[in-house]
Protein backbone atom coordinates (compact mmCIF):
# COMPACT_ATOMS: atom_id res chain seq x y z
CA UNK A 1 0.00 0.00 0.00
CA UNK A 2 1.27 3.17 -1.04
CA UNK A 3 2.45 5.38 1.85
CA UNK A 4 2.71 2.78 4.39
CA UNK A 5 5.57 0.71 3.72
CA UNK A 6 7.10 1.77 6.84
CA UNK A 7 4.29 0.59 8.73
CA UNK A 8 4.37 -2.46 11.07
CA UNK A 9 1.73 -4.70 12.52
CA UNK A 10 3.36 -7.13 15.50
CA UNK A 11 0.32 -9.54 17.14
CA UNK A 12 1.10 -9.75 20.61
CA UNK A 13 0.71 -8.29 24.32
CA UNK A 14 2.29 -4.63 24.20
CA UNK A 15 3.85 -5.33 27.65
CA UNK A 16 5.32 -8.86 27.17
CA UNK A 17 8.93 -9.48 26.87
CA UNK A 18 9.66 -10.26 23.23
CA UNK A 19 7.42 -7.45 21.86
CA UNK A 20 9.26 -5.17 24.20
CA UNK A 21 12.81 -6.17 22.93
CA UNK A 22 11.92 -5.96 19.58
CA UNK A 23 10.64 -2.80 19.76
CA UNK A 24 13.70 -1.46 21.75
CA UNK A 25 16.08 -2.87 18.24
CA UNK A 26 14.39 -0.06 16.53
CA UNK A 27 13.76 3.69 16.13
CA UNK A 28 10.31 5.54 16.42
CA UNK A 29 9.35 8.62 14.76
CA UNK A 30 5.83 7.51 15.73
CA UNK A 31 4.12 5.12 18.62
CA UNK A 32 0.46 4.33 18.99
CA UNK A 33 -1.04 3.65 21.65
CA UNK A 34 -3.90 0.88 22.07
CA UNK A 35 -4.36 -0.60 24.98
CA UNK A 36 -6.70 -1.96 26.96
CA UNK A 37 -9.20 0.95 28.75
CA UNK A 38 -7.84 0.32 31.92
CA UNK A 39 -6.08 3.27 33.60
CA UNK A 40 -3.13 1.32 35.36
CA UNK A 41 -2.71 -0.88 32.48
CA UNK A 42 -2.05 2.34 29.66
CA UNK A 43 0.39 3.48 32.61
CA UNK A 44 2.47 1.14 32.23
CA UNK A 45 2.32 1.20 28.33
CA UNK A 46 3.02 4.66 28.77
CA UNK A 47 5.98 4.00 30.57
CA UNK A 48 7.22 0.95 28.28
CA UNK A 49 7.08 2.60 25.12
CA UNK A 50 8.16 7.12 26.10
CA UNK A 51 11.87 4.72 27.20
CA UNK A 52 11.95 4.26 23.27
CA UNK A 53 10.91 7.21 22.36
CA UNK A 54 13.27 10.04 20.83
CA UNK A 55 12.88 13.90 21.23
CA UNK A 56 10.99 13.99 17.72
CA UNK A 57 9.05 10.66 18.44
CA UNK A 58 5.17 11.52 18.27
CA UNK A 59 2.80 9.36 20.35
CA UNK A 60 -0.55 8.91 19.63
CA UNK A 61 -3.22 7.14 22.15
CA UNK A 62 -6.66 5.47 21.15
CA UNK A 63 -9.85 6.09 23.40
CA UNK A 64 -8.44 8.71 25.06
CA UNK A 65 -11.62 10.84 24.91
CA UNK A 66 -13.84 11.99 27.96
CA UNK A 67 -16.34 9.27 27.06
CA UNK A 68 -13.58 6.57 26.76
CA UNK A 69 -13.37 7.40 30.12
CA UNK A 70 -16.48 4.83 30.92
CA UNK A 71 -14.78 2.07 29.61
CA UNK A 72 -12.28 1.69 32.54
CA UNK A 73 -14.13 -0.95 34.52
CA UNK A 74 -12.25 0.26 37.48
CA UNK A 75 -13.68 3.56 37.52
CA UNK A 76 -10.48 5.19 37.15
CA UNK A 77 -10.18 7.46 34.22
CA UNK A 78 -8.68 5.30 31.85
CA UNK A 79 -6.72 6.14 28.99
CA UNK A 80 -7.56 10.27 29.52
CA UNK A 81 -6.83 9.93 32.56
CA UNK A 82 -3.13 8.39 32.30
CA UNK A 83 -2.35 10.79 29.11
CA UNK A 84 -3.18 13.68 31.13
CA UNK A 85 -1.23 12.53 33.82
CA UNK A 86 1.26 11.78 30.86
Amino acid sequence: MAGLDCVEYWDGASESEQIVARAALEQWDAIYIDTTHQYEQTCKEIALYTALAQPQTIIMFHDASTHAQTLDLGGQGGVKRAFTEF
